[in-house]
C-alpha cells in the first residue's frame, strides 16, 4: 500500500499564527488599562503600579530561572561544537560582560552633544525603567522567542503572554508613548513567529556560536535591569506593600510552573 500524503502547511502556519498573535494580543491589553488611567479625573487607580509588581515577577522569574541557565547552557554546547574547551570560564564571563554593558553604555548614551550652560539645572535622574533597559528587555526577549522551538504547550504560551504584557508595562512605565510600545510587540511577535518557523535553529558552528554569544550578552543585560527594578518602585508606596509583593511572588510563581509544566510533558503537535 503506498503511504498517504504527508502533513500540509496548515498546522505550521496555526503554530505560527498563534506564537505571533499571543504576545501581541497580552501586550496591548495594558494599553487599554495606560489610557484609561491616564485619561481618568479622579484619584489614580492602583491597577497599573500593581500589574507591574506582578511583570516584575515575570521578569525576575524568567531571568534566573530560564535565560540565564539557558544561555550557559547555549554558550558550552556551541563551545563543545568548535572543540573548544578553554580553561577560563567563558560564558560566565561572556554573562557578565551583557550584565555589564547597560550601566556603562547608558551615560555615554544619554550624553549631551554639547557642554551644558553653566546655570543650567542637572537632568532629572531616568525612569525607573528607561528606554535603553526597555530595548534590552525587548532584545533578550525576542531571541528567546526565537530560540523557543516550533513547538506548542500551554505552559509556553502562558509563559509568552505573560511576558508580552509585562514587556508592554515596563516600557509604559519607562514613559514611551503607546505607538512605540505596540511597535517593541511587533518585535516581540516576530521573534515568536521566528521560533515557530521551520529551520529557524539551522546554521553552522560558528553561526550557532555567534548566537549563543548574543544570548548571553542579552541574558547578562536582562539580569542587571531585573535586578535594577526589582522590586518595583511601587512596593515603597505602603498602601501597595503588601499587595505588590504578593503579585510579585505570583509572577515569579507563574514562570515556576510554566518551566515545571514544560519539562514534564512533551510539546503538543503543531495547530
Amino acid at each position: 500500500m503506498a503511504p498517504g500524503p504527508g502533513p500540509g502547511p496548515g498546522p505550521g502556519l496555526g503554530s505560527l499564527a498563534l506564537r505571533l498573535l499571543l504576545p501581541l494580543a497580552c501586550g496591548l491589553g495594558p494599553l487599554g488599562c495606560f489610557r484609561r488611567h491616564r485619561g481618568g479625573t479622579g484619584p489614580p487607580s492602583p491597577l497599573l503600579p500593581l500589574l507591574s509588581c506582578f511583570a516584575g515577577g515575570v521578569f525576575l522569574g524568567t531571568a534566573l530561572l530560564e535565560l540565564l541557565p539557558s544561555a550557559l547552557c547555549s554558550l558550552g554546547a556551541a563551545l563543545q561544537g568548535l572543540s573548544l574547551s578553554p580553561q577560563f570560564p567563558l560564558p560566565a564571563f561572556i554573562l557578565a560582560l551583557g550584565f555589564l554593558l547597560p550601566p556603562l553604555l547608558e551615560p555615554i548614551a544619554m550624553e549631551p552633544l554639547a557642554p551644558p550652560l553653566p546655570f543650567i539645572p542637572p537632568p532629572a535622574p531616568p525612569p525607573p525603567c528607561s528606554p535603553a533597559h526597555s530595548m534590552a528587555l525587548l532584545l533578550a526577549l525576542g531571541l528567546r522567542e526565537a530560540e523557543a522551538g516550533p513547538g506548542l504547550s500551554p505552559a509556553l504560551l502562558l509563559h509568552s503572554g505573560a511576558l508580552g504584557a509585562g514587556l508592554a508595562l515596563r516600557m509604559l512605565s519607562a514613559g514611551l508613548r503607546p505607538p512605540a510600545v505596540a511597535a517593541a510587540l511587533l518585535v516581540l511577535a516576530g521573534g515568536a513567529a521566528l521560533g515557530a518557523a521551520p529551520g529557524a535553529a539551522l546554521g553552522g558552528a560558528r553561526a550557532g556560536l555567534a548566537r549563543a554569544v548574543l544570548r548571553g550578552l542579552a541574558a547578562g543585560a536582562f539580569l542587571y535591569v531585573t535586578a535594577r527594578e526589582a522590586p518595583p518602585p511601587e512596593l515603597r508606596e505602603p498602601r501597595l506593600r503588601m499587595r505588590g509583593a504578593l503579585l510579585l511572588l505570583a509572577g515569579f510563581a507563574l514562570v515556576c510552573g510554566a518551566l515545571l509544566a514544560r519539562e514534564r510533558g512533551p510539546l503538543t503537535p503543531d495547530l
